[in-house]
Parts: C-alpha cells; sequence; structure tokens
C-alpha cells in the first residue's frame, strides 16, 4: 500500500501479503502515527478493503473498517471514479516505480527481503520525488 502527500510528495508505503480490511485500516493507522502532521483527507479506489459493497452497507446497517478509522483520526474519505485510476495517479504511478526498482529488477527470497529493501530504497529515491525549487536569478 502507498500513500503520497500531494503537497510535500513525502511517500509511506508498507508491502503485505494480502490487501484486506485489517491491513488497510492498520496501514492508516500507521500513517497517521508516521507524519508530523495532520491528515486531513485520503483518496482511495472502491476496492474492499476500502469501502463496504453490500446493501446492508447501502442500508446504513454495516460500518466499514477503513472508514471507521477514518472518521476515529478526523480524516475525510474521499472514493474515485469507479474505473478511473487515474484520479489517484500519484499513488498508481509510485506503485509502478516501486516495483520496477524492486520486483521486476530483483528476486527475493522472501516478503522480508522484499520488505527490508523497499524500506532501504524509499529514502534514498525520495528526493526524485519532491519538487524542487527553482534556481534564485
Amino acid at each position: 500500500m502507498v500513500a503520497i502527500d500531494r503537497t510535500s510528495r513525502l511517500v509511506f508505503a508498507r508491502i503485505y501479503r494480502k490487501a484486506t480490511k485489517l491491513v488497510a485500516a492498520g496501514f492508516l493507522k500507521a500513517l497517521v502515527g508516521a507524519v508530523p502532521y495532520r491528515v486531513h483527507t485520503v483518496p482511495t479506489d472502491n476496492g474492499v478493503q476500502f469501502v463496504q459493497h453490500d446493501k446492508r452497507a447501502a442500508a446504513g446497517v454495516l460500518a466499514h473498517l477503513f472508514g471507521k478509522v477514518c472518521a476515529d483520526s478526523g480524516i475525510e474519505h474521499r472514493l474515485t471514479k469507479p474505473s478511473h485510476p487515474w484520479t489517484n495517479g500519484q499513488a498508481e504511478r509510485m506503485v509502478r516505480t516501486i516495483e520496477d526498482a524492486t520486483v521486476s529488477a530483483f528476486n527475493y527470497a522472501s516478503i522480508d527481503d522484499l520488505r527490508r529493501h523497499v524500506r532501504d530504497w524509499l529514502p534514498a529515491r525520495a528526493g526524485l520525488f519532491r519538487r524542487r525549487a527553482p534556481p534564485c536569478p
């Protein structure tokens, strides 16, 4: 999972075996604890890890865990339009960049090796994704 601050371009990423409701909620809690400022909005796609897709949810009977974590943290949860991944393009592009730098280029003996590589790779590459100030005249 990947989160990007659209202003500073700070990247927060974690590797999981499967994207589930519990994983998404835990990722959001870890993000809130890791960044030095308040998270006010989280745009996500309409995946089952983020949104309840049944009639009980539409009737307001069943709350989704990710939505509950957002509400408890004072975060607005915005959903992208279905079948429009480009509306969350920065995150989608970062996922591809991480994949290109890791699993597309290397073989890993375990998921822990992959996690270690991503953990070491992100800070080394962070400068490439931040906006640079124009040179002074």
